[in-house]
């Protein structure tokens, strides 16, 4: 059988999209793609067409891998339509420009750009939901946290997942229960930004690739139960060249304060703040305390820090480039005492979140203005089409490619 690969480039929205690849795969690859994909809301609607896709070319945006964003899968993982490699691939406009909203390039460029971003170390705790297509076909499952029997239900698919996450490479720390029907999160292991952030962009494939395989559907959605517990992407930050963390904290609250677009980036994901659950519906911090949007965890000799604001649907690569902006203009933090004291109410107004995105600073410093503009409108575009919605409806949409 001739080598296969899988060529994959992350949308606006932090989706995996791309080809499968026969042939040599060991010098780079460009493929073709309709630049439309990019023009897509959350929902699938087609909303900035005239402005990011060419109607005359079918194949007018190019996405170029390379062995600088290459994984090797273990030739046992033949579920994964038998490709021996995974390439992330940098996407380039008709014009053979950098695409405005491929985060992912434009996160790589502002760390060569800024190696001191290096010193920083985060790992992600990605919550997803497994729901049967039909769920009156299938046994229930309980909503005990970590008491593992909806996980044994779910014995095969689970297993798959964490065994595929091996195969290609990614390491994980733990798998637990949540605490709603068939809620389950992952822990991957910290590294640095662009390695977490390609590490959670390549697990959300994997796991929803080999839920299907089981017949099952694995959704990042935050919200697909009004009455359950949303999903968080809880992201635990360190400071290898320091102990001390009023400057991981102040950043953190900057970020929350001018750019929640980022962490909770759906009309979806604005939904948790209706919810009884583990984090804050505010802007604080706590040592060790769950219900703070920043929870201080020592461990050992060591303190980090765990922003438990963002929601499951977050880009992680949009998130971690303005979480890096903060890093590398906070010259001033607050403090310690002085932070904890803080409890700013959050903004949950989408509308409100875009408008503060838009004219945030940091935001204008780490993107061009060209990318403010497209993801703000593209995002303006989508809470419009959020209203045409039932809940059902919303999250039903949402769910074929989140």
């Amino acid at each position: 059988m001739q080598s296969r690969s899988i060529i994959l480039y992350p949308d606006a929205h932090g989706v995996a999209r791309g080809k499968i690849v026969c042939g040599n795969t060991d010098a780079r690859i460009e493929i073709g793609c309709a630049s439309g994909v990019f023009s897509k809301d959350i929902y699938g609607n087609p909303q900035l067409f005239d402005t990011l896709a060419t109607p005359s070319g079918a194949a007018d945006i190019r996405v170029l891998a390379s062995d600088a964003a290459v994984w090797k899968v273990n030739p046992r993982a033949d579920a994964l339509f038998g490709a021996s490699s995974l390439f992330i691939g940098a996407v380039t406009n008709v014009d053979s420009q950098p695409h405005p909203l491929d985060f992912r390039s434009i996160l790589a460029d502002y760390i060569e750009a800024n190696p001191n971003l290096d010193r920083f170390r985060i790992g992600g705790e990605l919550e997803f939901f497994l729901r049967p297509v039909n769920p009156d076909a299938a046994l229930r499952s309980d909503g005990q946290a970590y008491a593992l029997s909806g996980a044994s239900l779910r014995h095969e698919c689970l297993e798959a997942m964490l065994s595929i996450l091996d195969d290609v490479g990614i390491a994980w720390t733990g798998l637990s229960q949540e605490n709603t029907e068939d809620q389950y999160e992952i822990s991957l292991r910290h590294g640095t930004l662009l390695e977490q952030a390609d590490s959670l962009f390549l697990a959300r494939f994997l796991l929803r690739h080999v839920a299907a395989v089981h017949g099952l559907r694995c959704t990042f959605v935050p919200v697909i139960d009004k009455g359950g517990a949303p999903g968080n992407l809880h992201l635990h930050v360190s400071d290898t060249k320091t102990a001390e963390i009023n400057h991981l904290v102040t950043s953190a609250f900057s970020a929350l304060e001018g750019s929640l677009l980022a962490f909770c980036p759906t009309c979806n994901s604005r939904l948790v703040s209706q919810l009884e659950s583990f984090s804050s519906k505010s802007i604080n911090a706590g040592h060790g305390h769950r219900f703070k949007a920043v929870r201080i965890v020592n461990d050992g000799e060591s303190t980090r820090i765990e922003l438990r604001t963002p929601t499951s649907d977050a880009n992680p690569y949009l998130a971690f480039l303005v979480l890096a902006g903060h890093f590398n203009t906070c010259s001033q933090p607050l403090p310690l005492d002085a932070l904890m004291e803080k409890d700013t109410p959050i903004d949950w107004d989408f509308g409100a979140s875009i408008s503060a995105f838009r004219k945030d600073a940091v935001v204008n410093s780490v993107l061009s203005t060209r990318s403010v503009e497209l993801f703000s409108e593209l995002k303006r575009l989508e809470a419009m089409a959020s209203d045409k919605y039932s809940f059902a409806e919303e999250t039903l949409a949402m769910m074929t490619v989140l």
